[in-house]
């Protein structure tokens, strides 16, 4: 599987898992007939469920996540943290085909980590920068790629608010 259909598959799982954690769950036996009704309830009325979505979204500050799916014919697992406070950031980790990437959220713009097998083809950089707003903006002028660049690898994180180090602690301290 390619880096470019591994990162849109993360963040499609990661989108449709954080639309459907929105809505929440009980814990114990009733959580699986409960997120069959939430799947039920989709469907069957997508955009009344796709308002509840955004209203409980707006309403929670934080999310935790962990996802399973199959895409292409390969497995993938994957857990996550979302903040939804003044300066939205997220991050998550997917384990696939035995290699495991790590994608952070900052704002309107996702970095992915580059798995270090396939750098060469990036050109050696460690991370992979998508302006999601910009990608937003072009969907139908132009091809969303372009809007797919990668940042110069280095030991540094490739932004520095909020540094790794803040953020691993407080994603730490709010599970």
């Amino acid at each position: 599987m390619s880096l470019r259909t591994k990162a849109a598959l993360l963040t499609a799982a990661s989108l449709s898992v954080l639309a459907l954690g929105a809505c929440g769950s009980t814990p114990g036996d009733s959580a699986a007939q409960e997120e069959q009704s939430v799947l039920a309830t989709l469907v069957s009325d997508a955009k009344g469920s796709l308002q509840k979505v955004m209203d409980s979204a707006t309403k929670a500050e934080t999310v935790s996540m962990k996802m399973n799916g199959k895409g292409e014919g390969e497995t993938f697992q994957g857990e996550g943290v979302l903040d939804y406070g003044k300066d939205p950031k997220a991050e998550f980790t997917m384990q696939s085909g035995g290699e495991t990437i790590k994608m952070l959220l900052l704002g309107p713009v996702m970095y992915i980590e580059v798995p270090e097998a396939e750098r060469a083809e990036m050109q050696g950089k460690r991370w992979m920068k998508m302006d999601l707003s910009a990608a937003g903006d072009q969907a139908g002028r132009r091809s969303p790629s372009s809007s797919t660049t990668s940042t110069r690898s280095s030991r540094s994180r490739p932004c520095s608010r909020p540094t790794r180090s803040r953020w691993s602690a407080r994603r730490r301290s709010t599970a």
